[in-house]
């Protein structure tokens, strides 16, 4: 599979850090835009870019198609307009309630157990710079994270969620903000479902592996086909 390659990002030089999505807007027969917001990292700062000092004063906002989302993950380090480095993993598997999860801006006044804090965020933790109030509008999850004495809950941004669980493909992304994955299958309980161990799919389109997977899932879930989504 070719490189993905960001022509706006390219003409930027230096190294960029993708810090939020923000506003989703509806541009018709165009489909949906989002904004995704950037910071540069100082060169020196290109194995240590998410410390607090790694940000220069620059910052670039790119209005995009809402299928490049499967493309640009937060925290990822472009440079040239190709993909540099993605953050990195965790060690150790964990187990996410996503059904319990609670969805916050990033200043609200927020409850961790017995903890009350007026950012999970804050200023002198993550640096953000004049991004800070552009990313204020956007939503993150709060996750609770299950059978963990040390952590409690994560914080995933919304935009990585939506990514994560209807990203496959760039046009399934952009069908999922439109409200039209029903193009791609048939939401009737008595023509997708889970058979035994087997899903079975009413295509209405064809599909690549990975969108097949992702449909399957949403047929295995009890509450996966209520509807159209």
């Amino acid at each position: 599979m070719a490189q993905f390659i960001s022509k706006r990002l390219r003409k930027l030089p230096g190294i960029w850090r993708m810090d939020g999505v923000a506003e989703v807007t509806n541009r018709g027969h165009s489909g949906n835009s989002c904004y995704v917001h950037f910071s540069q990292i100082y060169e020196s700062k290109i194995k240590s870019p998410y410390e607090w000092d790694a940000r220069t004063p620059n910052s670039a906002t790119l209005s995009c198609h809402i299928a490049t989302l499967s493309e640009y993950r937060v925290g990822t380090i472009w440079k040239d307009g190709k993909l540099y480095s993605n953050p990195p993993q965790v060690d150790g598997s964990y187990t996410l309630d996503i059904r319990n999860c609670r969805y916050v801006k990033l200043w609200d006044t927020v409850d961790l157990s017995k903890l009350t804090v007026k950012s999970f965020l804050d200023e002198s933790q993550m640096h953000y710079g004049p991004l800070r109030e552009h990313l204020s509008r956007t939503y993150y999850a709060i996750v609770p994270v299950l059978n963990n004495v040390r952590i409690g809950w994560v914080i995933i941004p919304a935009s990585e969620l939506l990514r994560f669980y209807f990203g496959p493909s760039s046009r399934v992304l952009a069908s999922t903000v439109k409200g039209s994955l029903s193009d791609y299958i048939s939401f009737d309980p008595s023509l997708s479902y889970l058979a035994g161990h087997e899903v079975v799919l009413r295509n209405r389109n064809r599909l690549t592996r990975l969108e097949a997977i992702m449909f399957g899932r949403l047929a295995a879930t009890k509450h996966g086909l209520c509807g159209p989504a």
